[in-house]
């Protein structure tokens, strides 16, 4: 039931002969099925190649999924996801660590989140170490969470299981969230509804 991520180094795909041998017999030898590994990446080689898109549909072939790392760091391009059609994109700690400072990065990516929806990737928030963090990976719809907060790195997965209490809690508290934020929103708007109310009325009136 598990995937592991494999973060590759561009320079692997820059010999598209010898890497569509090598990934089936390294897979092959590791006794690993290719639909249990994810082959990372990064979104900075894209921005400097454009020789990545055959490699990485080889990969595809292998029955592999593909995803690209650090998405919203440095140059991101939607681009490049049209063109490369991950399986998942990663997005970058740094988007994580600023939407749960600061509201309108928190819309930011949310939008960011259900665009790449729509280009069917499943969205991963990496990076994340706080509580706040989590939650605010949840509030943007994020499909997969991976970060410290979960677990620290372990020599086996049996080492690294959260605790399911963890994930209720943290939804818990999304859902307060969402409920606190609504009634500020309405709050907020709640004068300006009256007031087109009122002058609706007005107008009806022939005032």
């Amino acid at each position: 039931p598990h995937w592991l991520l494999l973060n590759m180094h561009p320079y692997a795909f820059s010999d598209r002969v010898r890497f569509a041998t090598m990934l089936p017999e390294l897979l092959a030898r590791l006794n690993l099925p290719p639909h249990r590994v994810v082959v990372e990446v990064l979104e900075s080689a894209l921005y400097r190649s454009t020789d990545l898109v055959d490699p990485i549909e080889d990969v595809r072939k292998t029955g592999c999924l593909v995803a690209i790392d650090d998405f919203g760091a440095g140059h991101s391009n939607f681009d490049r996801v049209l063109r490369m059609r991950p399986n998942i994109v990663k997005l970058d700690r740094s988007l994580i660590r600023q939407a749960s400072l600061d509201r309108t990065a928190r819309i930011f990516m949310s939008r960011i989140t259900s665009m790449l929806h729509e280009a069917n990737c499943l969205v991963l928030a990496e990076g994340v170490e706080t509580g706040a963090e989590a939650i605010t990976a949840l509030d943007a719809d994020v499909d997969l969470l991976q970060g410290f907060y979960f677990c620290r790195p372990a020599e086996t997965i049996a080492q690294c299981r959260a605790d399911e209490r963890l994930f209720e809690g943290l939804y818990q508290q999304s859902q307060r969230l969402f409920h606190v934020e609504r009634m500020t929103y309405e709050a907020e708007v709640g004068p300006y509804q009256a007031a087109i109310e009122t002058a609706a009325a007005r107008l009806r009136e022939g005032q």
